[in-house]
């Protein structure tokens, strides 16, 4: 198995393979003990990696990996739990993606290299796959769907993914479907992308992606479906600025059309 430190300067498929390697060994104890619980139960996991969960008021940032005598702690703020459930989730799998990056070899642990970008990066990818282990997307069925919608579906209220992940974990990590998803808001009456919020299947060609790009803003922009072969996943936020929307590149049924 890799050291640690070694995934951060990976990239390509050695990158991937070292994402779902820091996962596997993330989850190994877990999985050892809880692999029927959907989704993940996220104080079982970080008791099994000495560690445990704390949520906090006013905590400076959403959440936070502390060492302790004999293992972690994590700091996560408290309102996200009532507010945005799917981001404390995420923000408590990803602080305890962190820990690979500490030696337990002293009765506090001491980290094996300065926080990095890379690190950041590469903590938030193997995040959605302790969310979404593959064994649980296999024994739900998830693997097993074909159209975006349920799969989509499935992410977000049975694995308790947040809208963004739920779209990654579906079109990037496992490629379950082909499409693009992205956040889009609401600029002088016209609709745009913003840019630092897309997702998209990574084979697909730029002119499919800007083919997809436009089917969005289409339906963004009509109450009316549009007259396309791709299958539409939008929600429109209460203040109808702004949206997230996920078009999967081929749907069986042309009026297929949902809002998660």
């Amino acid at each position: 198995m890799s050291d640690p430190v070694d995934w951060l300067s990976m990239h390509g498929d050695l990158r991937r393979h070292g994402v779902e390697q820091a996962a596997t060994q993330l989850l190994d104890k877990y999985r050892s003990r809880w692999p029927k619980i959907v989704p993940p139960e996220l104080h079982r996991l970080a008791a099994s990696l000495s560690a445990r969960i704390v949520a906090i008021d006013n905590l400076e940032g959403d959440a936070r990996l502390v060492p302790a005598f004999g293992g972690f702690v994590v700091l996560v703020q408290r309102e996200l739990a009532s507010s945005r459930y799917g981001r404390f989730r995420t923000c408590i799998a990803h602080e305890l993606v962190h820990t690979l990056f500490y030696s337990k070899a002293d009765a506090r642990p001491r980290r094996l290299c300065e926080p990095s970008k890379a690190e950041e990066y590469f903590c938030f990818d193997v995040a959605r796959r302790v969310l979404a282990p593959h064994w649980l997307l296999e024994a739900t069925g998830v693997r097993t769907m074909s159209e975006a919608e349920p799969i989509f579906r499935m992410l977000v209220e049975t694995f308790k993914l947040s809208r963004p992940v739920a779209a990654r974990v579906m079109l990037e990590d496992y490629e379950l479907v082909r499409g693009i998803a992205g956040r889009w808001s609401r600029q002088h009456g016209r609709w745009e992308l913003n840019r630092g919020s897309t997702y998209a299947t990574p084979l697909l060609t730029e002119a499919e992606r800007k083919t997809l790009r436009q089917v969005t803003r289409e339906w963004l922009e009509s109450a009316a479906e549009p007259a396309t072969p791709h299958c539409v996943i939008g929600t429109i936020e209460s203040s109808g600025d702004s949206a997230f929307v996920v078009v999967e590149a081929r749907c069986a049924d042309a009026s297929t059309h949902g809002s998660v």
